[in-house]
């Protein structure tokens, strides 16, 4: 392994794993256009959908789906398509449900994993709910995922779904909502139901996955965005709202700190911002 993680009581296993064992699309960051999903990969994502529709949905936790994968679900929602192949499978929950959380996909035989990379590898370290929004460790940045598990606690690449990417969402004394840093409006906590295989699906806020995606540098991310601005999917409101909170965090030093891989051209950012807003102008 690259790096000799500490272990603990909640942390039996560690595996290192190639990406490809883990993931059934690969979608290379430099390519310009976002690839097409074939059958094999229809078949595996919406198998995936299911599972984590089953899953989560007798959970009795808060939870929604995020990333692009809700603008291909909303595509076909309304009788479009997938927008392309998708190589992730991203859920947001909130940090006061992690200790129930963790309890409950203990007992249908998931765990909470923090993942780093480097270059092709994934390791996979196991940790308890208190320690599972961390960032890094000794200098090395994780990713907090939800991952299929044996009785030993090991990894299942067999499993419907392997793992899920997590964001945490927290909730102030006032109800108001945050993820990472960013403060946002309570309305953009409100979901979206669609239906996967007979399964219910809840989709996060267009705004949430929009504020996220627009700071984004690879190669297929800004057709990505060409595509989700065309679907039309904010209000006025939320448009006025998103432009706001993303450039009070591009005059943000402490925001480019921690986040040194994002955008950092101001005028990219205008720029997308500009494309939701004309296609937002040209419905109304």
């Amino acid at each position: 392994m690259s790096q000799e993680w500490p272990k603990g009581a909640t942390e039996p296993v560690i595996q290192d794993f190639k990406k490809s064992e883990i993931t059934s699309s690969r979608i290379h960051t430099t390519t310009l256009d976002r690839p097409k999903i074939s059958e094999v990969e229809r078949e595996q994502t919406e198998k995936e959908l299911k599972k984590l529709g089953e899953l989560m949905g007798d959970s009795d936790v808060w939870w929604q789906l995020d990333g692009t994968l809700t603008a291909s679900l909303r595509e076909i929602k309304h009788g479009g398509d997938y927008i392309g192949a998708h190589s992730d499978i991203d859920i947001s929950v909130l940090r006061s449900e992690l200790p129930k959380l963790e309890q409950y996909l203990k007992e249908k035989g998931y765990g909470l994993f923090l993942i780093s990379r480097n270059g092709d590898q994934r390791t996979f370290r196991r940790v308890g709910y208190k320690v599972f929004s961390s960032r890094s460790l000794n200098g090395v940045r994780e990713a907090p995922y939800i991952a299929a598990m044996d009785e030993q606690g090991n990894i299942r690449i067999d499993a419907d779904l392997v793992r899920v990417q997590v964001a945490i969402v927290d909730i102030d004394t006032d109800s108001n909502p945050s993820e990472r840093g960013v403060n946002y409006p309570k309305s953009w906590l409100e979901g979206e139901t669609v239906t996967v295989n007979g399964v219910p699906i809840i989709l996060s806020h267009p705004a949430r996955h929009l504020f996220f995606k627009i700071w984004q540098t690879r190669g297929y991310d800004e057709k990505d965005i060409d595509l989700i601005a065309e679907m039309n999917l904010l209000t006025n409101k939320d448009l006025d709202t998103l432009e706001n909170i993303v450039l009070s965090k591009a005059a943000d030093p402490a925001w480019w700190e921690e986040n040194k891989h994002y955008v950092k051209d101001d005028s990219v950012l205008r720029s997308r911002l500009a494309k939701l807003r004309r296609h937002l102008t040209e419905k109304n």
